[in-house]
Order: C-alpha cells, then structure tokens, then sequence
C-alpha cells in the first residue's frame, strides 16, 4: 500500500461525510481512480467488471473484482479479506 491504512480511513470517512450531506446511503464506483483512492487497488483490469461498494455506516468499503486479480485486492488493499470479493468469469 502507498498510504497508511489510517490514512484510506480518513478517505472513506470524508466520501461517507459527503454521502450523508447528500442523502446518498449507497455508493458504486467503477472509476479506477476511486478504487484506488478508497482502497489502495491497483490493477490493470480496469477493462474488466469491477468497482468499490461503499455504505454510508460500514467501516470498510467492498472490493468487487475477478477471481483472477483478487490476489493484487489482498496485497494492495487494507481491506479484510471478507470484504474483497471475487467473481468467476465462466
């Protein structure tokens, strides 16, 4: 990770502030920016389903990427492991 796991929640707590201001309870991202801004993700698989899920009231946000790039997700990200999850493309 480039950042501190502090310092990522810091980042959620801001964009869950921001939620709560505009009255938004669940957020989708598939901008790699985001995830990577949220998470510390960092794939080349930007072409491929994937996206950052973020409630207004959880403590860390979802990793939703394919099975394939989930051990970049457990390395790169402070997310717990239950929180990156991992789709099978057949």
């Amino acid at each position: 990770m480039l950042f501190t796991k502090e310092e990522y929640k810091q980042r959620l707590k801001k964009v869950q502030k921001s939620m709560e201001e505009k009255g938004i309870e669940l957020l989708i991202s598939q901008d790699t920016n985001n995830m990577n801004y949220l998470t510390g993700y960092d794939a080349w698989s930007f072409y491929y389903a994937q996206c950052v899920i973020v409630h207004l009231n959880a403590d860390e946000p979802l990793c939703f990427v394919r099975a394939q790039d989930a051990g970049g997700a457990y390395i790169k990200t402070y997310l717990k492991r239950e929180n990156i999850i991992a789709y099978d493309e057949k």
